[in-house]
């Protein structure tokens, strides 16, 4: 690394391209092949059922066993990769470390599609492991001297943590499809990410100021396509809740959808209530 006035200049290796190109390749497909599972599932829901009771695509035995395979030897594979270069020094510890991360998180889907766990142990797990991961990305970027080099990673560390949690807030709350589709999207956008890293460490320069704005752009795009690709699929559980279904809250902030017919008899009964009562006043 050299030194400059303005700073420490990152020296660019195409030796550095394989071990991150290899996670966003892996990150990003999990993402779109959840995503696009999710999606083709909604749209065959049997009459009658709701997301909430097939939460799609993570009741499915053999969908978590064929996930928690592909995890468990990709990053095993990951690992050996790391282990069989020159040297294993502190930056090719750190992967080693969000591999074993994620290593766990594949055996745990393995272990639950065997029911040997109870449900939802492995998106608990790839909670877990994304946090974790977050953290040591956040240490890990917080020592480096170059500028790009080290917000890269920090913003890495920061998509990390908002992943995990989203994959918490989906679990507790397993009927929120906008919480499941968001822990889907942000592992695409994480996968976009490590492209990005990958190929400012081989060949490409980056201004310092710009990196914030290329996240920001990222993520937009992501949650533009998904909108698109739903809009387009012409899901009729979607359209028939705008159509036929009216929200309504029931006093403790919860929401649930009726009918119009519901609708209007409920609001008819609150009219006559409150006839009633102003009935009452005028006699009193």
């Amino acid at each position: 690394m050299e030194m400059t006035p303005t700073g420490p200049i990152l020296e660019k290796s195409w030796e550095k391209f394989p071990g991150h190109i290899a996670p966003a390749l892996i990150f990003s497909c999990f993402g779109g092949y959840a995503l696009l599972k999710t999606l083709s599932l909604t749209k065959e829901l049997p009459a009658g059922r709701t997301f909430a009771e097939v939460h799609i695509p993570f009741r499915n035995k053999r969908i978590i066993r064929n996930i928690g395979t592909s995890c468990s030897l990709l990053t095993f594979s990951g690992m050996l990769y790391h282990a069989a270069g020159d040297g294993i020094d502190m930056s090719l510890k750190v992967h080693m470390i969000i591999y074993f991360c994620f290593l766990f998180a594949g055996l745990t889907a393995v272990l639950e599609s065997y029911e040997r766990l109870p449900p939802d142990s492995a998106r608990t797990s790839c909670s877990l492991a994304l946090l974790m991961s977050g953290f040591v990305w956040n240490s890990h970027g917080s020592a480096m001297m170059e500028p790009v080099n080290r917000n890269v990673h920090l913003y890495l560390g920061y998509i990390n943590v908002a992943n995990g949690l989203a994959f918490a807030y989906s679990i507790m709350q397993p009927s929120s499809i906008r919480a499941h589709i968001i822990s889907w999207a942000l592992f695409v956008v994480q996968g976009i990410w490590l492209f990005y890293i990958a190929f400012y460490l081989c060949c490409v320069e980056l201004d310092e100021f710009m990196v914030e704005a290329h996240l920001a752009l990222i993520t937009v795009v992501v949650a533009f396509v998904i909108m698109v690709v739903i809009g387009a699929s012409n899901l009729d559980n979607v359209r028939q809740s705008h159509r036929q279904g009216l929200l309504l809250e029931d006093g403790r902030g919860h929401y649930e959808i009726v009918t119009k017919t519901d609708a209007q008899e409920l609001c008819g009964r609150s009219e006559s209530t409150a006839d009633d009562s102003s009935q009452e006043e005028d006699q009193c």
